[in-house]
């Protein structure tokens, strides 16, 4: 590549590469996995999330994770969820997680990421879904700017036995 002619973030942009995980490749995501699960604050569960990888990368019908390398080292994520949507009778794929590592951000990774979700979208003949917190306005430009249309007909429950009353 001719470095005279593009930008910096042109260059991180092709150094990296996004793979498909393996279900071998789950203790080498571990440490990635914690950082996002410490930008939600909360704790770390390395042996609790080294299960969890396990388990989402075994069944490759329902789950499947992407990972963002560059130099061989993880700096990124997307694991989308299969189904099949009860009112619409279609193949849907939803985003269950995006993550890129903090000195990763703002070099086309995500973009990367969210591209190979649309791939993997064509290739089932799916929709494709997310959620992102309404305070993650960065997370809500990037998805706008990459043709999602935000969906407002909804409004998001969650329970939890632990927490809940009843």
């Amino acid at each position: 590549m001719n470095t005279a002619y593009v930008s910096r973030s042109q260059i991180a942009f092709s150094a990296i590469q996004v793979v498909l995980a393996k279900q071998s490749s789950a203790p080498s995501l571990v440490p990635l996995f914690e950082q996002y699960r410490a930008n939600a604050l909360k704790p770390p569960a390395p042996k609790l999330v080294d299960t969890y990888l396990t388990a989402q990368l075994r069944d490759r019908n329902h789950a499947t994770i992407f990972t963002a390398m560059e130099g061989g080292k993880p700096v990124g994520f997307i694991q989308l969820i299969k189904d099949i949507g009860a009112t619409s009778l279609r193949p849907m794929i939803y985003i269950r997680d995006l993550f890129v590592t903090e000195d990763s951000r703002k070099q086309g990774v995500a973009k990367q990421l969210l591209e190979q979700a649309k791939q993997e979208a064509n290739k089932n003949k799916a929709g494709l879904s997310l959620k992102t917190h309404v305070s993650n306005t960065a997370a809500q430009a990037l998805y706008t700017s990459q043709g999602f249309i935000p969906v407002n007909d909804y409004i998001y429950y969650e329970w939890d036995p632990n927490t809940s009353k009843i």
